[in-house]
């Protein structure tokens, strides 16, 4: 039996409907999670300076340590009244509360590039904006699991002695200071 053109079903194109976003957007996952409950014991705050990148200016302020949170977030509000440049995403980024339901600010449609220091450490980092309530800055799991801190909770002492290599060449520098150190008082 011979087929006709007609019986032949014609598939049409896929439709690419995928958005270009810059490089820098890439990084960002379609969804966050902010989980920040500050109660004492499990809370820990870090003082750290914040240096723009298009000024160079350098602010100090307390961030939040949670290791519940997806990301780095920064207040909306500390970052308007500190004049920082926000970029605008090109789709919004959904934000849940720790409990899986939508956080009432809803989305994050801004990014902002700082440069973040803490004691020897030093790195670029770009904070999604957002509102926190009375927190200004978060440090969350990805930024923790990337510098697997050394905590003493009893005295809140925060070292960065375990960087990975591609971390800035202080916190090696001071690591090895201290062991250098240790190593003599033995």
């Amino acid at each position: 039996m011979q087929n006709s053109v007609s019986e032949i079903p014609i598939i049409a194109p896929l439709e690419i409907t995928q958005n270009r976003h810059p490089k820098w957007e890439q990084q960002l996952p379609s969804k966050l999670v902010i989980a920040s409950a500050e109660d004492g014991s499990t809370s820990l705050k870090l003082k750290v300076e914040l240096e723009t990148t298009d000024t160079g200016e350098v602010k100090s302020v307390n961030s939040f340590i949670d290791g519940g949170a997806t990301r780095e977030f920064i207040d909306h509000h500390h970052a308007k009244s500190n004049r920082l440049h926000t970029q605008k995403l090109s789709e919004p980024i959904l934000v849940y509360n720790v409990d899986g339901t939508l956080k009432e600010a809803s989305s994050i449609t801004e990014v902002v590039d700082l440069i973040l220091r803490y004691w020897n450490h030093l790195e670029q980092t770009l904070f999604t904006v957002t509102g926190l309530g009375k927190q200004k800055l978060i440090l969350g799991h990805s930024w923790l699991q990337k510098h697997n801190l050394e905590i003493h909770w009893v005295t809140r002492e925060v070292k960065m002695s375990r960087c990975p290599p591609c971390c800035c060449s202080g916190c090696r520098d001071k690591a090895r200071e201290e062991r250098i150190a240790q190593k003599a008082e033995i």
